[in-house]
């Protein structure tokens, strides 16, 4: 009996995101993808809480679980099971992008703030900020990076308490060795 095609899970693209990467060239260093993807997780879901019940978030955005966006309706409830896997593949696509700009020039707690941030954000400000290009022309250079991180505490014109304490956390831990 021939074996059916399964669709892809949520689980089953981040692991073909993880491989993609570990292939690609240059090669990464796999302990400090895996240790930048755990402390990434930790600052992430410490920042985002866990929402079961789809809420609009600070910009109207309807958002559900650890920030998870793509999909998500009015009314629409989840398990923490669905949560987790939800929070499992989002994080690869920020994780990944990161670590291709600049996994060759900054340590695992870097990437992991970036990550964050990326997260937070999106890919797309992360690679059009003066952030990244501060951080790729001095990844060392902490007062400018740190001060390039609070210029992100707007939502609608409005500086959010949340995202200034974000953006803080982010900071503290680019410095980190």
């Amino acid at each position: 009996m021939p074996k059916q095609d399964k669709k892809p899970t949520i689980i089953t693209k981040a692991v073909e995101k993880a491989k993609a990467l570990i292939t690609s060239k240059p090669k990464i260093d796999i302990e400090k993808f895996n240790n930048s993807k755990q402390i990434a997780i930790k600052l992430i879901k410490e920042c985002e809480g866990c929402k079961l019940t789809a809420y609009k978030d600070s910009v109207g955005i309807w958002t559900i679980g650890y920030g998870h966006i793509q999909g998500v309706k009015e009314g629409m409830k989840i398990t923490q099971a669905q949560a987790e896997a939800y929070f499992e593949s989002d994080i690869m696509e920020y994780l990944v992008p990161v670590q291709k700009e600049v996994g060759q020039i900054c340590n695992a707690n870097q990437i992991a703030a970036l990550t964050s941030f990326a997260f937070n954000l999106g890919n797309a400000a992360l690679k059009k900020s003066i952030l990244l290009k501060v951080i790729k022309k001095t990844p060392n250079n902490f007062p400018a990076i740190r001060k390039e991180f609070m210029c992100w505490v707007y939502a609608d014109g409005k500086i959010l308490k949340g995202l200034v304490t974000r953006r803080e956390k982010e900071a503290d831990l680019y410095e980190k060795a």
